[in-house]
C-alpha cells in the first residue's frame, strides 16, 4: 500500500489481533512504493521497470522471512502485480 498505509497502524494491528505477523517493507522499499503508487499508477501509468521494482521487493522478503502471502493494500497496485506474477498468494 501507501508509505502511511504501511507504517500506521489501523491494519497491522487488526492482523495481529488475529495471529497474522505482517512484515512491513524498510523505508527505502516503502517510499520506491509510494512514488510509484502515487506518480505513476494513480496517473493512469504501468511500467515494466516498476513491476520489476515490485516483483523484486515481494521477492527480497519472501527469500529473507517466511512469507506466506502478499497483500497489495492499495487498489491501484493489481494493475502492475497479478497473481501469476509471484508464487505465493
Amino acid at each position: 500500500g501507501t508509505r502511511y498505509t504501511m507504517e500506521q497502524d489501523f491494519y497491522t494491528s487488526f492482523m495481529r489481533a488475529e495471529g497474522i505477523q505482517p512484515i512491513i517493507p524498510d523505508e527505502d522499499d516503502r517510499e520506491a512504493i509510494n512514488h510509484v503508487i502515487f506518480k505513476e499508477l494513480c496517473r493512469g501509468e504501468i511500467h515494466s521497470k516498476s513491476r520489476q521494482l515490485f516483483l523484486s521487493i515481494i521477492q527480497k522478503y519472501q527469500k529473507a522471512e517466511d512469507v506466506e502471502a502478499v497483500i497489495l493494500g492499495c487498489t491501484e497496485i493489481p494493475l502492475l502485480i497479478q497473481q501469476e506474477a509471484v508464487a505465493i498468494p
